[in-house]
């Protein structure tokens, strides 16, 4: 994307854009390894509560709840290496990615897709009939039906 020439201001931004977003990803990197540190010296305390980037912040509230590697697109730090971090630095999810079960096949996707379908089924038997619902809502089919002929008589007309 290096701009052509001094006149190709669309390359030139979308450079500029993408690489400000890929220095970001690598600021919230190494961020990390400070705000995540268990030294308990007071620089290393001061940095482990320093305000941190939103876009880090999400990433480390959604590896504690489960476990699961945020990717925001291509970046220069891939997950194997995010994930050395969290750990090394004693940040460890309170929960796993059930995923991480299937595609290691401690799931059987079978017998958990059958009864999610079951399931579905279940509930979709004990919803009413969608005219039902509608009339339960205080005569909203009527109103709509009326709507829907005024529509067709402007289109018509």
């Amino acid at each position: 994307l290096w701009p052509l020439s001094p006149q190709d201001r669309i390359s030139a931004h979308e450079f500029n854009r993408l690489s400000a977003e890929e220095y970001a990803r690598i600021r919230d990197f190494i961020i990390l390894h400070y705000h995540a540190n268990r030294r308990e010296e007071p620089f290393w305390r001061q940095l482990a509560a320093m305000a941190v980037p939103d876009e880090l912040a999400e990433r480390i509230a959604v590896w504690r709840a489960s476990g699961r590697l945020v990717s925001p697109g291509p970046e220069l730090f891939l997950n194997p290496s995010w994930l050395a971090v969290y750990t090394g630095q004693g940040l460890w999810p309170r929960a796993h990615d059930p995923l991480a079960d299937l595609r290691a096949g401690r799931v059987d996707a079978d017998a958990k897709l059958a009864h999610l379908r079951r399931l579905i089924r279940e509930v979709a038997a004990a919803m009413p009939e969608h005219a039902a619902a509608l009339a339960r809502m205080g005569g909203l089919a009527e109103d709509a039906q009326d709507d829907l002929a005024a529509l067709r008589m402007e289109a018509e007309g």
